[in-house]
């Protein structure tokens, strides 16, 4: 599948959250928790798409783009203010975005695995690379429950500008934490979930940890470490979470979102 297209867009740095997205918009404005990192980027991309998306699927694309700051306008939230947006560098950027995706198995009782790799690379006023690698397992305990593993590595270039930097925190790396508490060239983080099986609600134990930062300090340093209980809707499509940092954290965290790992 070939496609085109031309653009100007809100996209998140951290690439793990949608920002224009149902999810996103109701956190900031009930919760206060608008979890990603913002930048404007304008331009052009030509995409090819290989595969089956729900099996193995690779996608290639080739881009020339401006990227700019996103300055913010409205902070209220019926949670509290919204925290501050960074300050993307701008810059013109001319490369090369890639996407491989791959799931074994389709019953989560029997065993699922999925994997994938995605990253970018580009020159132009500030060249940068980023990629980031990510596997998941889910699997039936004895019948009566599910346990659910995720990791994920990501590596940038040095000289990365920040909107091409690694962020963690939030609903989709550490639960618990507020969005961006982890920022760098290197990241990682780790979750883990065992959960009741049931028709359509199940309940659920997590624990997430992971740390940010330079990308050659990575293993120097304690990562932030939470748990929480979970609530899960028709497998997974609709998640309710409840959250305290442990390590490095403190702080009380509701997350709702959909497509959870159960």
């Amino acid at each position: 599948v070939w496609g085109m297209a031309a653009y100007r867009e809100l996209a998140d740095a951290g690439g793990l959250v949608d920002p224009l997205g149902l999810v996103t918009s109701l956190n900031a404005l009930l919760l206060g928790q608008d979890e990603g990192d913002y930048f404007w980027r304008t331009g052009g991309r030509l995409k090819a798409t290989w595969g089956d998306p729900a099996r193995r699927s690779l996608t290639l694309s080739a881009f020339g783009e401006r990227q700019e700051g996103a300055d913010v306008h409205a902070r209220f939230s019926l949670g509290g203010d919204l925290r501050p947006n960074i300050a993307a560098q701008r810059l013109d950027a001319f490369g090369v975005a890639w996407d491989a995706r791959v799931q074994l198995g389709d019953d989560p009782r029997g065993g699922v695995v999925t994997g994938r790799v995605w990253g970018e690379g580009a020159g132009g006023s500030t060249p940068y690379w980023r990629s980031l690698t990510t596997a998941a397992v889910v699997s039936g305990i004895g019948g009566f429950a599910s346990v659910a593993l995720s990791g994920t590595l990501g590596l940038a270039s040095p000289d990365a500008p920040v909107q091409r930097w690694l962020f963690l925190g939030g609903t989709h790396s550490l639960r618990g934490f507020e969005g961006g508490s982890f920022r760098g060239t290197g990241a990682w983080f780790a979750r883990t979930e065992v959960g009741t099986l049931g028709e359509g609600v199940r309940g659920v134990l997590f624990a997430d940890a992971g740390w940010a930062g330079p990308r050659d300090e990575l293993s120097d340093h304690r990562p932030g470490v939470s748990a929480g209980l979970g609530l899960s809707l028709m497998d997974g499509l609709l998640r309710f979470d409840v959250a305290r940092g442990m390590v490095r954290g403190k702080d009380w965290r509701f997350h709702f979102y959909l497509d959870g790992l159960f």
